[in-house]
């Protein structure tokens, strides 16, 4: 649910002032209180506190700047795209691939930003929520899926449930950054602008 949570701010948030997440936690009254893991349940966060991918999209989305800058989207495609942010020598574009129809769809894209004119990028960080990084379901599932987490799984998870830096390679050729991203996946890169 990461790239539709990005998907879904990048079209309704220029039109509203505020926005909230339904539910942040699974353990909810209305649903009533289940004890398994990972049940399907629309909170940021599993019983455990875990943090889903889609809580992990609201951190990238958190590190945003306050700016937008359009963006050309995607021809033929309404489920792929970007939010791109730029102020004070600072930017950031969080590119999404939702895939509603086949959301366990993991292929490689190809990713391209363009940088202002006379612009180069310093100091580039990547971040990635898909099913291989900060996704707190894949490694669930490396367990075996297990309704009912031990103690030890627990820990074991929650140790690797913070926000991680992707360790994925940006080239920087004459005014673009370039870099890849799975389907079904957000993917966060944020730079310091500098003159070329």
């Amino acid at each position: 649910l990461a790239a539709y949570t990005v998907k879904s701010m990048a079209e309704i948030s220029q039109h509203v002032d505020w926005l909230a997440h339904w539910c942040i936690s699974d353990i909810y009254n209305q649903l009533g209180y289940n004890k398994e893991t990972f049940a399907g349940h629309y909170g940021l966060l599993n019983l455990q506190g875990l943090r889903k991918p889609a809580y992990q999209a609201y951190q990238l989305l958190g590190r945003l700047g306050e700016q937008r800058v359009p963006v050309e989207e995607p021809v033929g495609s309404k489920s792929r795209g970007a939010i791109v942010t730029r102020e004070r020598g600072y930017a950031a574009a969080l590119c999404y691939d939702y895939q509603h129809e086949n959301p366990d769809l993991n292929e490689a894209l190809e990713v391209s930003i363009a940088l202002p004119p006379g612009v180069k990028a310093e100091a580039i960080s990547v971040h990635a929520v898909d099913l291989e990084e900060n996704n707190a379901v894949t490694r669930w599932k490396a367990l075996g899926s297990p309704d009912y987490l031990t103690r030890e799984q627990t820990a074991s998870l929650r140790a690797q449930d913070q926000l991680t830096p992707s360790k994925r390679e940006v080239r920087q050729t004459d005014g673009e950054l370039r870099t890849r991203m799975r389907t079904s996946s957000v993917l966060l890169v944020e730079w310091r602008e500098a003159a070329r």
